[in-house]
């Protein structure tokens, strides 16, 4: 009788753990949206930068790739660090 509230914390913990795994993008779904977004696709720039800003190191990857094929370096070099920085291996600059 002193524990009303446990199963509610681990529902809540159980949830808070899958919201963390749905915000994380695959390799290959990142990289879609970068070939999109490349290719002209706003929204597909804007689902990979909204992931990248959130701290996914996949996203920041493939965003600074973009970038890189944009010739926008000081931009894939931000993005590129901020992978890096989660040791995320980074697509070489050149």
């Amino acid at each position: 009788m002193g524990y009303p509230n446990i199963k509610g914390l681990m529902v809540f913990f159980c949830l808070f753990i899958a919201s963390i795994d749905l915000q994380a993008l695959e390799n290959k779904e990142a990289q879609s949206l970068a070939f999109k977004a490349y290719k002209g696709n706003a929204g597909a720039l804007q689902q990979l930068k909204s992931a990248a800003d959130v701290g996914d190191s996949v996203a920041q990857n493939w965003l600074g790739s973009y970038f890189r094929e944009k010739h926008e370096f000081n931009n894939a070099l931000i993005w590129f660090n901020k992978a890096a920085q989660q040791n995320n291996p980074v697509t070489p600059l050149l």
